[in-house]
């Protein structure tokens, strides 16, 4: 019975010292990453970032240390926050007031509203990073809505999950320069979106060294898959002052007012398969209209050349051509479709 005692006696006294030292590493640690976050130059990292954000878009001049991270747009951020134990930063009431409207001169440029965003959060996952592998999310909540997006990219390539819901497009007074008329309502937006990298296009030899800056992986397109589903709730096409234009058409080329006419709820849904992002069916009804549109949009590499072939059918109701009349010149130009 003693012998017990005594080695009973032994194993605490080991297990003791293990938990600590476990105690003062973990307290170790934690007060490396509060003196780390409390010496953060949180004020020059902030301003640094709002000229950084506030150049043109494109890649940084050499030899001027900037990141290429340009928006093409003044920035200003209210308030940065540095995340130190869960890698990261937030920031809040970050205003975009963009320079340049497409279509409007300099004048007009400056009377348009910035873009304002609540609150923006981006995290990284380190435990994924040690193996290769970026990883993180995104959180922003801005006109009136909120958007979650997780991604990572990887040897195998990119793949990425968004959901939005509740965005007011009144708010997002940017759009007008997106859109040929102003659009109002409430956006939602499902996306999965994944797609693998290309490979090399001249593999490693055998006894030749490999590249000690290789280019970096471009994703391949052509095998890419996911889908996104769209809902506009409450939907309203154009304010009775903006002209639709459409080019080389005889009557729309030189644009005509149009109307505000109701969509209703705007419901469709794009499948993406081997590169190609497929309109399943987008429709709304209204006692205005019913519009239908369909087509694809063929993927390229980079994104901003991608072919979009999109046929777009409407039919006006007899109340929205009797109170409207011009109506009548837009059904009757586009016949047979545009």
């Amino acid at each position: 019975m003693r012998r017990q005692l005594i080695r009973l006696w032994r194993r605490l006294r080991k297990t003791n010292r293990v938990v600590t030292v476990l105690l003062y590493t973990v307290f170790g640690v934690l007060t490396f990453f509060v003196s780390l976050s409390l010496s953060l130059p949180v004020d020059k990292i902030k301003d640094r970032l709002e000229r950084e954000l506030s150049q043109e878009q494109g890649p940084p001049i050499a030899a001027t240390g900037g990141f290429g991270i340009g928006t093409g747009m003044d920035v200003s951020i209210g308030e940065l926050d540095i995340h130190v134990l869960r890698p990261g930063a937030s920031a809040t009431d970050v205003r975009l007031k963009p320079r340049k409207v497409p279509g409007s001169d300099a004048a007009a440029a400056k009377n348009v509203r910035p873009i304002v965003i609540d609150k923006l959060e981006a995290r990284l996952s380190p435990l994924e990073a040690a193996f290769g592998t970026r990883s993180g999310s995104l959180f922003v909540e801005a006109f009136g809505g909120e958007l979650a997006a997780e991604g990572s990219q990887g040897d195998d390539g990119i793949s990425v999950s968004a959901n939005m819901h509740d965005v007011t497009l009144l708010r997002l007074s940017a759009l007008s320069g997106l859109l040929p008329l102003p659009m109002l309502g409430t956006l939602g937006v499902s996306l999965h979106f994944k797609a693998p990298n290309q490979k090399p296009a001249t593999p490693a030899r055998a006894g030749v060294a490999p590249l000690l800056n290789p280019p970096p992986m471009r994703l391949d397109l052509a095998k890419a898959v996911g889908d996104l589903e769209i809902k506009l709730a409450q939907a309203t096409l154009g304010d009775g002052k903006a002209k639709l234009v459409v080019p080389g058409d005889a009557f729309l080329s030189q644009g005509i007012t149009f109307p505000k006419i109701r969509l209703g709820d705007v419901i469709g849904k794009v499948t993406i398969e081997r590169g190609r992002a497929n309109i399943v069916d987008i429709h709304a009804k209204s006692p205005d209209v019913e519009l239908w549109v369909d087509g694809y949009l063929e993927l390229r590499d980079p994104i901003q050349l991608s072919d979009a072939r999109l046929y777009v059918r409407f039919k006006p109701s007899q109340q929205l051509t009797a109170r409207e009349p011009t109506m009548e010149l837009v059904v009757s130009s586009q016949a047979q479709g545009k």
